[in-house]
């Protein structure tokens, strides 16, 4: 029901064929604030499993409360670090992924240390949004960690880092390049 909510609230549904269409981002609809009160409420109770809360967190996120964001984090800690979830799941890295771009979007950024452990172990689409998160934090230190996220690296993944590093290196004044072994390495302009 959340996501049916924050759904109608935050997006345009566009019916360009018939039984389907487009959903396109829009302005926060007027009619919110008297859903945000409950989607506040529910996003306090602890009795969600891992996933499902993260979820509520990300929707109340869309509504624009920071509050929120500091409620994905924990959720996304919990989703990690629990045994039971199935880090390759399509759904559940969907969720997730959703989740690091929320945080990324708002400038709310997880530390490099934790974005390194979602780098190894999550499929390609929750590991590609660790990356682009690592590089916002726009230091030396994240291309640094990036550097060595593209060394071990599944080919599907050297890509996304690449980009990454490339865009991370432009703001820093450094360029990035392949040797002939493979090997990046990064020098002053």
């Amino acid at each position: 029901m959340t996501s049916s909510i924050v759904l109608g609230m935050t997006a345009l549904f566009q019916m360009d064929m018939f039984e389907g269409g487009v959903i396109d981002a829009a302005p926060l609809h007027q009619g919110a604030d008297l859903f945000l009160p409950l989607l506040e409420k529910w996003t306090a109770m602890e009795d969600y499993e891992p996933v499902d809360g993260l979820n509520l967190a990300e929707g109340l996120a869309r509504f624009g409360s920071q509050d929120a964001l500091s409620a994905i984090e924990r959720r996304l800690k919990q989703v990690l670090g629990s045994n039971d979830i199935d880090l390759l799941d399509s759904d559940t890295a969907a969720h997730v992924g959703h989740a690091l771009t929320t945080l990324r979007e708002r400038q709310h950024l997880l530390p490099l240390s934790f974005l390194e452990r979602v780098v190894v172990r999550w499929s390609y689409n929750v590991a590609s949004g660790a990356v682009s998160m690592i590089a916002a934090h726009g230091t030396q230190t994240a291309l640094d960690v990036l550097l060595e996220i593209y060394t071990g690296a599944t080919i599907s993944l050297k890509g996304a880092v690449m980009d990454s590093l490339e865009t991370l290196a432009g703001r820093l004044g450094l360029r990035d390049r392949l040797t002939s072994k493979g090997r990046l390495w990064n020098n002053c302009k």
